[in-house]
């Protein structure tokens, strides 16, 4: 009888050690707090501090040249900039999948996600669109009528929002080094034509200026390896991703090429035919002042 009860406490204590375990792994929990932010909670509002907990419907706001970073279980880091509102709407997981969503009602966010399970998900909303990601080093960009969505490395599946709807149908996978900007006039446009998303390069200038961000994500956070060697591989990689937008840039510039070669042969022969009326016209001046010979 002393056996099995033992046995029974055993087990229970395990249970609660790994669903404590569980909890803290699963959890989002604040890492460390630049300036003025606020922990919006269902207890009101709190200044949070490094190792606080966030959970699924507090938000997070932050004044100006403030950040906050927030550690994802053992799965991502994530910084929300300055002048940001954002509320964490979805944040679940059990035995078969994990998910997590953020609402950006304004603001700058910059996330390194590693590589989620197939029935995982995570998600970032604005007002027009939403970044699904699984594995990504990404920044959103967002404001009351327009969002901007910046791919470091990975994929992220942009969906534009109109009107509060999905427009699925016109979702786009994002590639590293690519971006998609969308307004409300863009998101009504694609709406009314049924038209895919409009993908472009990050400018060179862009690229740089979020490496030197992720320089300053915390190096000592409780997160998977995967995480941080990403992170490394994009501030210590050569040029090579540069070199790649710049060589699209370069495709470009060459397909518009024939282009540019013919309006300047449009040019030149409008110039031409200007001239050549003008002469025309000068000649017929001409004659029209020679008097003419008196009748004999």
């Amino acid at each position: 009888m002393k056996k099995t009860t033992l046995v029974l406490i055993m087990l229970v204590f395990a249970a609660v050690s790994y669903c404590t375990r569980k909890t803290e792994r699963e959890g989002i929990n604040i890492h460390s707090v630049v300036g003025d932010v606020k922990l919006l909670t269902a207890k009101g509002e709190l200044s949070p501090k490094a190792g606080d907990p966030v959970s699924m419907g507090d938000g997070i706001v932050t004044a100006g040249a403030s950040m906050i970073d927030l550690v994802y279980a053992d799965r991502g880091i994530i910084r929300i900039g300055e002048n940001s509102n954002v509320k964490v709407e979805e944040l679940f997981s059990d035995a078969e999948k994990d998910n997590a969503r953020f609402g950006m009602e304004k603001g700058a966010m910059l996330a390194s996600i590693s590589r989620l399970s197939k029935n995982s998900s995570f998600e970032v909303k604005s007002s027009t669109s939403v970044a699904a990601v699984r594995g990504t080093t990404f920044r959103v960009i967002a404001g009351d009528k327009s969002s901007k969505i910046d791919v470091v490395k990975g994929r992220v599946r942009v969906t534009p929002v109109h009107a509060g709807k999905l427009l699925l149908e016109s979702a786009a996978e994002v590639e590293t080094n690519r971006a998609v900007a969308l307004d409300v006039e863009a998101v009504t446009g694609i709406a009314e034509k049924k038209k895919a998303v409009e993908v472009t390069v990050i400018p060179k200038e862009e690229v740089k200026a979020i490496r030197e961000e992720l320089k300053s994500l915390p190096g000592d956070a409780a997160v998977a390896d995967e995480v941080l060697r990403e992170t490394r591989e994009i501030i210590t990689a050569p040029a090579q991703d540069e070199a790649e937008a710049e060589k699209d840039n370069a495709v470009k510039e060459e397909k518009r090429r024939p282009e540019r070669k013919a309006a300047v042969k449009r040019k030149d022969e409008v110039k031409q035919q200007d001239e050549k009326q003008e002469v025309t016209g000068v000649r017929d001046e001409k004659k029209s002042k020679i008097p003419l010979a008196p009748n004999l």
